[in-house]
Formats: structure tokens, C-alpha cells, sequence
């Protein structure tokens, strides 16, 4: 994928590389910004470098894995505030697991749904103002919630 290259993203964004390179997870190319000697600075999010994130069409099939879904879920969460409440909800619903389990307080786990889902809700309809990928894609937009929180938490992603 060429430094450059534009792909239109499904949430509306424009996104042209510069710098980011969108890998498997969507690492930061480290080496180059390591050896250019600001390894830790942190980019805007629109200078990326980004994959085609369209949705299958109509006719083909749906994303066989999840590596090929994940460009498709960073697509619909473009906008860093509605990746900051995900990683709210997600932190928060697996707070709620652990002191559920911890306390023998299994009442609790009622709640980490509407914790979860609550906050990343709230990104969607309000902010992105797109659809959740939740209800086309459950199990590849809960894995997707796990590892953008972990890239946003671990700052590989903004």
C-alpha cells in the first residue's frame, strides 16, 4: 500500500498517509519513526495511511475473518472521541466482570452489558452517527471492542 494512496472510509472520512501505516492491527510504522527520532509522538488521526474498509457487497459474502473485518470496524470508529467511549465501556463492563466475580456479587453482571454497550451507543448515534457494528457482526465487533481498547490504552492507535 503506497504512502498516499486515498480510500474512503464508511463512516465519511477522507484519510491520506502520512507517517501511520495501517498493518494486521493497525500498528504505527515504529522503525521509521523511531530512527527519525520522535518514536513517541502521536499523530493526528486523520494522517493515516489507511486499508479499503468498505463493507462486502450485497452479493458476496460476508468477512470470513477477523483480520479482514478489523479494517471495516476502524472504519465506523474514526472519530477518536467514539474510540475513547469504547474504551470506557469496555473497561467498565470488564471492571464490573472481575468485582462481580470477586465479591460473589453475580447480580452485578446484569450490568456489564449495559455498560459495554451503553457508552459505545452513545459514540455511535451521537457522534459517528453510523450503525453499530454490533448487530451485523456480534463476535467480530466484541473482538474488535477488546483490541481497539488495548491499541488505544497501549497508544498504538489514537
Amino acid at each position: 500500500m503506497a504512502v498516499g494512496s486515498k480510500f474512503r472510509l464508511v463512516g465519511g472520512y477522507q484519510c491520506v498517509g502520512q507517517g501511520w501505516q495501517f498493518s494486521r492491527w493497525l500498528k504505527p510504522a515504529r522503525e521509521a519513526r523511531r530512527s527519525a527520532g520522535h518514536w513517541r509522538e502521536r499523530p493526528n488521526w486523520r494522517n493515516l495511511t489507511c486499508m479499503d474498509t468498505q463493507q462486502p457487497a450485497a452479493g458476496q459474502a460476508r468477512f470470513r475473518t477477523f483480520a479482514e473485518f478489523y479494517p471495516y470496524y476502524l472504519g465506523e470508529h474514526a472519530n477518536p472521541l467514539n474510540r475513547r467511549l469504547h474504551v470506557c465501556g469496555t473497561v467498565l463492563a470488564v471492571a464490573l466482570v472481575v468485582v462481580a466475580l470477586a465479591t460473589g456479587r453475580l447480580a452485578l453482571l446484569w450490568l456489564v452489558p449495559l455498560a459495554g454497550y451503553g457508552f459505545a451507543w452513545v459514540g455511535h448515534f451521537r457522534i459517528e452517527r453510523n450503525r453499530p457494528a454490533t448487530f451485523t457482526y456480534p463476535f467480530y465487533s466484541l473482538m474488535g471492542d477488546f483490541v481497539m481498547a488495548w491499541q488505544v490504552l497501549t497508544r498504538r492507535l489514537v
